[in-house]
This record gives C-alpha cells, sequence and structure tokens, in this order.
C-alpha cells in the first residue's frame, strides 16, 4: 500500500528552468563588437588532444605491464624509456605551446 498517494501527495515534476541570459553583457558584445577570442574556439581541439593523450598513455602503461608480466623486463624497460622521451617531450611541448596561444 503507497500511503503518500493514499495522504494525498504525489511526485510533482520539477519544472526545467530556462538559463539565464546576461542581457547587459550581450548588449555591450553587440555595441563594441566583442568575440570571445581564441580560447573558446581552441576548447574543443585542445579537449580532444587532452583526450587522446590520456589514452595513449593508458594504453603505453597496459603495454607495458604487459611485457614485464612475460617477463620481457629489458623490453618493457626500452619501452617505458622511449615513451618518456617521445611522448611525455611532446607533451609538455604541446602544452607551452598551446598557452602562447592564448
Amino acid at each position: 500500500m503507497d500511503y503518500k498517494s493514499l495522504m494525498g501527495y504525489n511526485d510533482k515534476k520539477k519544472k526545467e528552468s530556462k538559463p539565464k541570459q546576461n542581457k547587459v553583457l550581450e548588449s555591450i558584445k553587440d555595441e563594441f563588437n566583442i568575440n570571445e577570442g581564441p580560447a573558446y574556439e581552441y576548447k574543443k581541439h585542445s579537449k580532444k588532444i587532452d583526450k587522446s593523450l590520456k589514452e595513449l598513455q593508458k594504453n603505453y602503461l597496459e603495454f607495458y605491464e604487459t611485457l614485464r608480466k612475460k617477463g620481457l623486463h629489458d623490453e618493457a624497460a626500452d619501452f617505458l624509456d622511449n615513451y618518456k622521451k617521445n611522448v611525455v617531450g611532446f607533451t609538455k611541448k604541446y602544452k607551452k605551446d598551446f598557452g602562447n596561444l592564448l
């Protein structure tokens, strides 16, 4: 037996609120022709690159662990050194260059 419905309490539907727009800010942007700038435009690309770099890191580490489990410690160490030299170096350079764009 559902006591809430007997007492007259029903599940109330929540009203969806509309996103508020800052009319003053919009009018200033229109008046002075202000654009969002490069950060807004580059954000999508930055997120895609960061996501792919994290995926690459995950896959490298999984393969490194697989090599170690198979007893190929020297090959795993060489593989990890190659990763550190090339991918980590690229990541640092990419973040520095991307920071300069903003």
